[in-house]
């Protein structure tokens, strides 16, 4: 369960309340479950925070990895060097649980563990940065596209929201993100109508309807301009570089 800087009481502990209900079911069916959790927030928050989401993991016994932020330690520098975070995330907290197996080499093992490191090596694929990667970090929403996947197999999915505690703002920027989801449906069919009417209407429709040209320069301005600059200003107040060099990066 990847996580980032939702708060433990409003967001992760109903999760975690929720998941262990389905895994009290699973396991009345005679399987086995448990939650690994990929936590990518932890090294935002503050010593409090922090503390208290590692209690909440032991109370549960939750397995949980946190990745460090970007920058050096000790003589090693750790370079994220990822497109979208979840996806990192995931790959990075998977990564250290395969060095575990690792380590775990000398301890007489069974046929379920070699099956378990046998899934593991069929679902892996191997970047160019050397690294087995579980999770592709060229393209965004990894658990649409894992629902999809299940849902086309025949699985049944659940959907589990809650939006008690989650303040106003947060909810709108929600909705946003979802409406991607239906601009991209739609792209094909809009398309299509913006090629028909500047076709047959062509010097008819300045006054009432703007072109796919106007739309593309609002959208490169918003975009590649106010939008890798507004990105670049929260890292520049983490002091992970200089303004102009996040900038740089983020358009990149």
């Amino acid at each position: 369960m990847p996580v980032y800087t939702e708060g433990t009481t409003a967001v992760i502990r109903p999760t975690v309340m929720s998941l262990k209900t389905s895994i009290s079911t699973y396991e009345k069916q005679r399987g086995t479950a448990n939650i690994f959790v990929n936590d990518d927030g932890m090294q935002l928050l503050s010593e409090k925070e922090t503390q208290e989401r590692r209690d909440f993991y032991d109370k549960h016994q939750i397995g949980w990895v946190a990745r460090p932020r970007h920058g050096h330690y000790g003589e090693r520098l750790f370079v994220r060097r990822e497109k979208f975070k979840k996806a990192s995330n995931m790959n990075y907290a998977m990564s250290v649980s395969r060095r575990v197996e690792e380590k775990l080499h000398d301890v007489s093992r069974d046929e379920n563990w070699t099956d378990l490191e046998e899934l593991y090596d069929a679902a892996a694929f191997e970047d160019e940065d050397g690294y087995e990667k579980y999770w592709s970090e060229s393209y965004v929403s990894e658990d649409f596209d894992m629902a999809l996947r299940l849902q086309c197999a025949g699985y049944s999915l659940r959907k589990f929201i809650t939006a008690r505690g989650i303040p106003l703002p947060k909810k709108i920027i929600i909705c946003s993100y979802i409406g991607i989801y239906y601009a991209i449906a739609s792209a094909w069919l809009l398309k299509m109508t913006n090629y028909l009417v500047t076709g047959w209407r062509f010097g008819l429709y300045e006054k009432y309807y703007a072109d796919s040209f106007y739309i593309f320069s609002s959208v490169v301005m918003v975009l590649t301009g106010l939008g890798n600059l507004s990105l670049a200003v929260p890292r520049y107040r983490l002091k992970r570089a200089t303004l102009a060099g996040n900038y740089l990066n983020n358009v990149q």
